[in-house]
Order: C-alpha cells, then sequence, then structure tokens
C-alpha cells in the first residue's frame, strides 16, 4: 500500500500540466474598433434598452408578451434548457465515490479444503476513482459549458422571436396603409370612368378612352382583393409566432417607434457580451476545449481505491457475530494498453472539434457585426429614399391634379391622365414600401446588437 501511495503523489504532481484552462482566444483580428461607416466610440448602446421600452406601442407589446409566453421555438429551447440542466447535476456526482450494497446466498457442495453447508453474506462495496488528472473536474466544465450553451440559446430564440412579432406587427400595418391607397385609387377610377363617360358623349373622347379608363378601375379592384389575400396570410404567420392559430388581429394604423430615438450602437467590442448567440457560440468553444482534455486524460491511467465490508456466515444467527465481520481496502492502477490507439484517434478528434469551434465563434462574431453595419447602411439608404419619395409623391400629386383640369378642357390626350394616375399609385405604394424597410431596419440593428433581453 505504501508503494501504491507513492504512485499517487508521484501522479498528482504531474497531474497539473495534462489539462489546459480555457482562455479567450485573441479577437483583434475579427473585431474591428467601430462599425462601417461609423465612427462612433461611445460605448451606450441601445441594446440595453427593455423591449418594453423600445416597443411603445401597447397592443405590439401585448403580442410580444403573448409569444414569450406561448411560442413553441422558446418552449422547445426552455427544455433544451432542462435537459442541459439534468446533465449537468449527474456530471456533478462524477466526482463522489460509488457505494453499492449487495446481498448473497450460496451453497458449497464440499471439496478437499471446505466443507458442505450453505453461506450468507450482506455487505457494502465503496469505490472511488481519483480525479489526479482533472478528467472529471473538465467533464464537470463541460456540462456546465453546455448548459450556459443552452440558456444563451434560449435567448438567442427570444430575441429573434421579440423581433419576428414586431416585424410581422409592422408589415401588417403596411399591408393595411397599402389597401387604403388601393381602395381610395380605386374610388377615384370609379369617378374617372364616370368622367370619362360625360367626356364621350360629349364627343371629346372615343369608346377606347373608356375601355382603357373601366380596365383601369378593375386593375384596382383586383389590387384590392391581392392586398386582403396578402393581409390574411400575414395575420396567420403572426399568429403562429403567438402560439395560436389564425385570428383577425387588432393593430394601429401607424408606425410606432419614435423617429427622434437615438440610435447608440456602441461598439463591437460589446458583441462579446451583449449578442447571445456569440456568447452560445463561446460556450461550444468551451465545451470542446473541455472535451479534449477529457480525451487527454484518457490517456493516462485511472487510479481507483476500493473498499469492502460485511457480513459472512454459514447460518443467519450466526450473523452477528464478531467472526462473521470482514473488511478490505484495496487500491488498482489501470492503463489502456490495447485501446490506446483508438484513445489517440479521439484525443485527436477532439482536437479538430475544438478548432471547428474556434472558427464558428470567430465567425459568428464577424456575422454579428456585418449585420450591424447593414442595418445601419439600410437606415441611412431608406432615409433618403423616404424624403426622395415624399418630393416625388408631392409632384405626382400636382400632375395628376394638373391632367385632370386639362383634360375637362380638352387640352390634352386622355393617356396624359392615365400615365399621372398609374405614376401616382406607384410612388404611393413605393412609399410605404421604404417607410416600411426603414422600420424593419430599426428593428434589425436592435436585434443585431443583442436587444430584447436583460444584461
Amino acid at each position: 500500500m505504501r508503494y501504491f501511495l507513492i504512485i499517487v503523489v508521484a501522479c498528482l504532481i504531474s497531474s497539473c500540466h495534462v489539462t489546459k484552462k480555457y482562455e479567450r482566444p485573441d479577437m483583434d483580428e475579427v473585431i474591428p474598433l467601430s462599425y462601417k461607416n461609423s465612427h462612433d466610440q461611445d460605448t451606450t448602446n441601445i441594446a440595453r434598452v427593455g423591449w418594453h421600452e423600445y416597443f411603445n406601442e401597447t397592443q405590439l407589446i401585448d403580442y410580444i408578451q403573448e409569444g414569450l409566453e406561448n411560442n413553441y421555438d422558446l418552449k422547445t429551447a426552455i427544455g433544451r434548457i432542462d435537459m442541459a440542466r439534468w446533465r449537468m447535476g449527474q456530471a456533478n456526482l462524477g466526482s463522489l465515490p460509488d457505494l453499492n450494497g449487495n446481498i448473497g446466498v450460496g451453497h458449497n457442495n464440499g471439496t478437499l479444503i471446505g466443507r458442505d453447508g450453505a453461506s450468507y453474506s450482506a455487505g457494502l462495496t465503496l469505490s472511488w476513482e481519483l480525479d489526479l488528472w482533472g478528467g472529471i473536474k473538465s467533464t464537470k466544465k463541460e456540462k456546465l459549458a453546455l448548459y450556459l450553451q443552452q440558456i444563451e440559446t434560449k435567448q438567442s430564440v427570444e430575441i429573434s422571436l421579440i423581433a419576428d412579432i414586431a416585424s410581422a406587427y409592422y408589415r401588417l400595418i403596411a399591408l393595411d396603409k397599402q389597401l387604403d391607397i388601393a381602395q381610395k385609387n380605386y374610388q377615384l377610377r370609379i369617378e374617372n370612368l364616370k368622367t370619362v363617360s360625360l367626356l364621350k358623349e360629349a364627343g371629346l373622347l372615343n369608346g377606347v378612352n373608356e375601355s382603357q379608363a373601366e380596365a383601369l378601375m378593375l386593375n384596382s379592384k383586383a389590387l384590392i382583393t391581392d392586398l386582403e389575400l396578402r393581409i390574411d396570410i400575414q395575420e396567420n404567420a403572426l399568429s403562429i409566432l403567438l402560439g395560436h392559430t389564425g385570428r383577425k388581429l387588432s393593430r394601429n394604423k401607424m408606425f410606432s417607434i419614435p423617429k427622434n430615438h437615438k440610435w447608440s450602437i456602441g461598439v463591437p467590442s460589446q458583441l462579446l457580451r451583449l449578442r447571445p448567440d456569440v456568447r452560445a457560440a463561446e460556450f461550444a468553444l468551451k465545451a470542446a476545449w473541455e472535451q479534449e482534455n477529457i480525451a487527454k486524460t484518457n490517456l493516462y491511467p485511472n487510479i481507483t481505491i476500493s473498499g469492502n465490508s460485511g457480513l459472512n456466515a454459514t447460518s443467519i444467527t450466526s450473523w452477528f457475530s464478531s467472526q462473521s465481520l470482514f473488511s478490505s481496502v484495496s487500491g488498482a492502477i489501470s492503463q489502456p494498453i490495447f485501446n490506446r490507439r483508438n484513445l489517440k484517434m479521439k484525443h485527436k478528434v477532439a482536437e479538430f472539434t475544438k478548432r471547428e469551434k474556434l472558427y464558428a465563434f470567430q465567425k459568428q462574431l464577424l456575422i454579428s457585426s456585418n449585420e450591424v453595419s447593414n442595418a445601419l447602411s439600410t437606415l441611412t439608404s431608406e432615409e433618403k429614399m423616404i424624403s426622395t419619395k415624399l418630393l416625388e409623391r408631392n409632384a405626382s400629386e400636382n400632375s395628376l391634379d394638373q391632367s385632370q383640369k386639362l383634360l375637362r378642357q380638352g387640352m390634352i390626350n386622355y393617356i396624359d391622365v392615365l400615365t399621372s394616375q398609374i405614376q401616382l399609385l406607384t410612388v404611393e405604394m413605393d412609399l410605404v414600401d421604404h417607410q416600411l424597410n426603414y422600420h424593419l431596419a430599426k428593428i434589425q440593428l436592435y436585434k443585431s446588437l443583442g436587444g430584447g433581453v436583460h444584461h
């Protein structure tokens, strides 16, 4: 036993060099000092604004809350957290000794050195594997990292859900606005058809002009039908996010994110703390790091200390006599021999897996930074487009008004009026699309910065 203890002490001295403590890799090549098209070094970040405050409309807030309570993707993510928590608890038991109880009854048929008769035994066996190389400790760290990864994944699902609900809600508002434009345009086309019919009777226009006016009126009616269908489909899409079947959903008539909101985006290095998908990728790297440590410790001997104690007698009545007691303590060292090549291969695979998770972590951080830059570029572009479309709409309204006056005086062809009407409808529809894109970019910016969860 003395030699066994000497071996154990020697193993303890050398064990500190087997496993490696996790160190975050250098991310300077991946993280820029500032976002593209932005040189702001202010660390103020709208991601720290809660979604209740960011989306300041009561109806939308109610929908988001409903989605967080009922969405099935989020429920699945929560279930995975529970599974990872259970596995972590199992790993924490790995450092405790194994205790087994046994009761046995036997019969000896008689031999040259024994006698015929029954034997009764009962005892406890205690076995404890020494964590000399840190394998059990690394297993605990691995399960903890995987558990925290699932928590971050759940928060990432939550952020995406909030953004998806808000985006679907604003798409409904945009479709409502376009439907309102189409209905007004339809009424205008009906009035134009009446005007063309009167001008035809007066001899100022012909039947071709009347047919053209009627075709445009029917085209406007078809557009209304198409928009009503798209609204119904969009309501169903939002209902799925809320966790229930399709229904009519009430909503505002205007986009509700305030235009005077200060868009503080902070610096890219904050994504390591604020983006849950980035944090999840790092926890996956930590888990792979510990998996390599575990694979490396498997190449070293296992040292186990065992103890047995119990009762053994030829009759039940003599169990509690002093002669029936027995106990023993032993130590064992096991070293893989024929399986060593397979263990080396598993260690090599663990190294490759760790490298793969590192690349995935770096890629996720790079994607996150680019998403913020794309959202900023979209905001800038859509602001310019909205200003331009507002001027274009004013010009188109003036053009249509002048064309209708000149048509009544017989000074222009009806084709000029049709062109003005079509141009105005196109501009109004485009303006709503750009307003929607502007607000979707606000949502995307908030999501890309990691907004929507409590930090």
